[in-house]
């Protein structure tokens, strides 16, 4: 099928997509493998033809750790921010002209950055402290990678 002016934006969207993954694929013919080998019970599994297109060697280990079944999905949303260092600090926030306070409003001590809020902040190692006690987990926090890293390397045991 062809793209025509008459169809809607966002089937127009659609069929240039399709047309830049037949591009991508190789062709029709290579298209038609594709689709082929997405089909199960006679079934289209978009998650099949998915995988086929996507770059799998681009995963990294923290994932794991952060997308679990056990973990809420807002919380797995925020620790992906935090490991992208993509988090609204203030120190990012003043840079970009949106915020004038300079100062963590956690302990008034410092500029509120990324390694601060999580590692330096006095009151949020007070706090990972704690949490750790009560997991009876030994040493303390340093950096998230080498934590997620940890998470990752264990299995959720079920009870």
């Amino acid at each position: 099928m062809h793209i025509k002016p008459h169809h809607s934006e966002s089937w127009r969207s659609i069929l240039q997509v399709r047309n830049e993954l037949i591009t991508q694929a190789g062709g029709i013919s290579q298209e038609q493998t594709i689709l082929s080998s997405s089909v199960k019970n006679g079934k289209l599994h978009l998650h099949l033809a998915y995988d086929q297109f996507r770059n799998k060697e681009n995963s990294v280990a923290w994932t794991k750790g952060v997308w679990h079944r056990a973990v809420l999905p807002k919380h797995s949303f925020f620790m992906v921010l935090a490991m992208q260092r993509l988090l609204a600090t203030i120190d990012k926030l003043n840079h970009k002209g949106i915020c004038i306070i300079n100062r963590c409003i956690l302990c008034n001590e410092a500029c509120e950055t990324h390694r601060h809020l999580f590692f330096r902040c006095p009151f949020a190692a007070a706090v990972w402290n704690r949490i750790l006690d009560w997991m009876q987990l030994p040493g303390r926090i340093n950096d998230v990678r080498i934590e997620l890293r940890w998470i990752a390397g264990r299995r959720v045991r079920r009870h």
